[in-house]
């Protein structure tokens, strides 16, 4: 294990004394990463993610401190990935405010790219405390392995997800869809709550919205085909608090259901690698193995085929969701019947993201499915769109198969000012942002 030193390295790169950009990792992304893969490539298994200027006790940045370390954490993601994904684990440290360094935790790396800094430590999703930990008075250090056995119950957020771009390039012999789609984990979550019981078989619960708890539940149909998958057979409880909106085109769903997945991960098989519970979501529905994964992926086939994209620039999204549901299978049906002019221009997406220019993805934000509506609902649609680009969205779609729609921000003032000026009894609307 490896300490970043990360200031250490930044000073190295030209960063003067008394001159501190606080939210380096979101103005020189570029050298934190470098930073990142040169200790991937002297070895390192673990490294700190924290990087300079993001202590809690002593930052003063004018970004706020989650999305910094945030995308510190995402950028110590991306120097994995290219280092072919063998480091396992990125290093959270907490600070009280009077001895630092004083809690280390271990996070997944298969979770960093959704996971915001939390204000305790105890709130992070597959948390594992190390290093310096005061048990009781005498200051005896807890044996790990005990605090393992003792864990049961993990509550991890599941991420709500927005298409940039959605098209749909045939249907296949098997019946589905050949899709390709530039897919986007955002801020709005739900809860997820999986405890370990006594008992047998899978409970659920729900807080939020009126949804069944049996196989017609995401979340309990994940829960069952993990079982399967892993021969495990002990009782399973899920809690799920709804903030989602249902009915959306934002993976509600998939996204408890990817989250049940990740907790069964931690809680019973912690060496499952990624792919192999990406295989396990896919047996779930289409959008899983995404929403396991999260940030910014290029999805193929019936969007299960992921490749993973550069992190999007950071950008305010608009989300508002009507007052109607729309039929997904009936769209796919629509889209068989008609020529399919309008399409979105995937290569100039996928170009904007590697260049990391917000403007170029604006223009190239596009859904298919918008030439399919049938017509009462494309008008609804569209004038919700026109309303977003009224209220300073840079560009605006519907997401999935709807109904809601999107308009993206650079400001988060314009985005919360826009969601209050179009929230209304038939249109619900949440202000978020990329993760």
């Amino acid at each position: 294990m490896l300490d970043g030193g990360m200031g250490t390295q930044l000073q190295a790169r030209g960063l003067q004394a008394g001159e501190v950009p606080e939210e380096w990792n979101l103005r020189r992304p570029d050298d934190v990463r470098a930073i990142h893969a040169a200790y991937y490539a002297a070895g390192a298994d673990i490294v700190m993610s924290n990087t300079f200027g993001a202590n809690p006790a002593k930052y003063h940045g004018t970004a706020p401190l989650a999305e910094v370390v945030a995308a510190g954490v995402r950028l110590a993601r991306a120097a994995a990935d290219a280092a072919g994904g063998r480091p396992r684990y990125v290093a959270l440290e907490r600070t009280d405010g009077r001895f630092a360094h004083r809690l280390v935790a271990l996070l997944p790396l298969s979770q960093v790219r959704r996971t915001p800094w939390p204000r305790h430590t105890e709130t992070l999703p597959a948390l594992r405390c190390m290093g310096r930990r005061r048990a009781g008075a005498r200051g005896e250090e807890k044996d790990p392995a005990q605090e393992k056995e003792k864990m049961k119950t993990q509550t991890i957020p599941a991420y709500a997800k927005l298409n940039l771009t959605l098209d749909i390039l045939g249907k296949r012999p098997d019946g589905y869809h050949e899709l390709r789609m530039v897919m986007q984990t955002v801020s709005l979550c739900d809860d997820v709550t999986v405890t370990l019981t006594d008992g047998t078989g899978v409970a659920c619960r729900v807080a939020g919205a009126e949804l069944p708890c049996d196989e017609r539940n995401l979340a309990v149909k994940a829960a069952n085909a993990f079982c399967e998958a892993l021969d495990h057979h002990g009782g399973i409880d899920i809690a799920l608090t709804k903030r989602i909106p249902s009915e959306a085109g934002m993976a509600g769903g998939s996204a408890d259901a990817a989250a049940v997945l990740r907790a069964l991960r931690d809680l019973i098989a912690p060496t499952l690698t990624d792919e192999r519970l990406e295989t396990i979501g896919a047996r779930v529905g289409s959008d899983v193995p995404f929403c396991v994964r999260g940030g910014t992926q290029l999805a193929e086939g019936r969007g299960e085929r992921l490749t993973a994209l550069r992190n999007a620039p950071r950008l305010y999204a608009a989300v508002c969701k009507p007052d109607f549901p729309i039929s997904t299978p009936a769209l796919f049906q629509r889209s068989d019947r008609v020529a399919l002019t309008d399409r979105p221009d995937t290569a100039a997406m996928l170009a904007a993201l590697e260049a990391g220019d917000a403007a170029a993805l604006c223009v190239s934000v596009k859904n298919v499915f918008e030439q399919v509506l049938p017509d009462g609902q494309r008008t609804r649609i569209e004038d919700i769109k026109h309303a977003l680009l009224v209220h300073g969205a840079e560009c605006a779609t519907m997401t999935g198969s709807g109904s809601a729609v999107f308009g993206l921000f650079r400001e988060e003032d314009v985005c919360r000012a826009a969601c209050g000026a179009l929230r209304s009894a038939e249109l619900q609307t949440f202000c978020t942002i990329f993760v």
